[in-house]
């Protein structure tokens, strides 16, 4: 929801953007990967986002 939010409401915001939001909100959310033609994100530890 958080992701799709973002990407609606919030002008300008990269589909990166709404997915690094969304992953970040809980542990549970961290788990998610955005796979794109350039790469595969993901967050780390520490919170960090990071290519897989």
């Amino acid at each position: 929801m958080h992701f799709f939010y973002k990407l609606t409401k919030d002008n300008g915001c990269t589909l990166e953007e709404a997915w690094e939001h969304a992953a970040a909100y809980d542990e549970e959310s961290r788990l998610y990967r955005l796979y794109t033609h350039e790469a595969v994100y993901k967050i780390g530890d520490g919170g960090k986002v990071r290519t897989v």
